[in-house]
């Protein structure tokens, strides 16, 4: 079983979730995945982009996304042509600098070093 599988079912197995959607390309969706209890917050969040990363509280609920959790500890990796097109600066901001922060720790995906090409 991939480490990766393991801890995306630990954080959301037979527990209640909130997904909103950040945007779409032709072939994939991109959704940002909550526990449900942050789903008012998550809401907030979500209309008010970066701003709301200044705020302890959306920020302490926008770090218990399972995306950022997963991102965080290197399981999965930013999609940069979504993240372009769909996230407010300071959001894209934070997000790669959570991937970066990752990738000098070499947590779990990033072990061997930088496993995805540029795209740039």
């Amino acid at each position: 079983e991939i480490q990766a599988t393991r801890r995306f079912r630990e954080l959301t197995f037979d527990k209640a979730l909130f997904a909103a959607s950040n945007g779409r390309s032709k072939t994939s969706y991109s959704l940002t995945v909550f526990p449900k209890e942050a789903k008012d917050i998550a809401g907030t969040l979500l209309r008010d982009g970066g701003g709301a990363l200044n705020n302890k509280k959306t920020q302490a609920v926008y770090n218990s996304s399972i995306n950022v959790i997963l991102l965080k500890e290197g399981h999965v990796y930013l999609d940069r042509r979504m993240l372009k097109k769909n996230a407010d600066l300071r959001v894209a901001e934070a997000l790669e600098k959570w991937e970066s922060d990752a990738k000098t720790k070499r947590a779990n995906m990033w072990e061997y070093g930088d496993v995805v090409e540029d795209e740039d």
